[in-house]
């Protein structure tokens, strides 16, 4: 049987109302019998979410500083600990039933992690990488993509984030993951970079032919 990566660029969204719609989408594809899978490409408002195992204790500013800057704080459901989604910045929230597949979940996470490298190659990134032991993208030692995943019910939820132009600013205010760790961009490391929208068509290929599903449709909902 043939299987499907439909993916959709939703251009920018409130974090807790993407969430609401990862689940939404989630019934949609359990219901497609594993011949459709979904990804949701995005960018979020700024917001700072805490993974399962917490991570508020590597936010350095309080609720005054936050809210003149314009950005809230969410608890998430994924795995890891605090990051930011903002403005310049490839969010991607891939949607795959796993068990049609004949697939595990720690598979499923490196074929991830290779189609964001195959993504991060075509746009230009040289000595871009997968880091086991602290998974992302990195260049060196400045971490450009970040990771966090679950499942419900045999599909995955949550996803990527790709710096594409995040202004590096809003990281000052945490320890990325939990780490002290420079974050890099696209932009700083190749002095020019795509729209989330044009970065995301680029992983919706490349995702698919590492899932080994047909690359079938790229709708722009923004």
């Amino acid at each position: 049987m043939r299987a499907f990566l439909h993916s959709r660029w939703l251009g920018t969204l409130e974090y807790n109302r993407a969430f609401r719609l990862q689940e939404d989408c989630c019934c949609l594809v359990r219901s497609s019998g594993g011949q459709d899978h979904l990804m949701l490409c995005l960018e979020h408002d700024p917001v700072y979410t805490l993974g399962k195992r917490g991570g508020a204790e590597f936010l350095h500013a309080d609720e005054a500083r936050l809210r003149a800057l314009g950005a809230t704080v969410v608890q998430s459901n994924r795995g890891g600990l605090i990051t930011f989604h903002g403005p310049g910045q490839l969010v991607a929230y891939p949607l795959i039933e796993l068990a049609p597949l004949g697939k595990t979940f720690a598979w499923y996470i490196e074929r991830l992690l290779e189609a964001s490298l195959d993504t991060c190659l075509e746009l230009g990134v040289r000595g871009a990488r997968i880091d086991e032991a602290h998974p992302g993208i990195w260049v060196e030692d400045r971490k450009l993509l970040s990771v966090g995943v679950r499942t419900t019910d045999g599909v995955t939820m949550h996803g990527i984030a790709l710096n594409l132009a995040t202004p590096m600013s809003w990281f000052e205010l945490i320890d990325p993951c939990g780490l002290q760790v420079r974050m890099t961009s696209v932009l700083l490391e190749t002095g020019l970079a795509p729209t989330s929208a044009q970065a995301a068509w680029v992983l919706h290929r490349h995702l698919a032919m590492r899932l080994g599903l047909e690359p079938a449709s790229f709708l722009d909902f923004s």
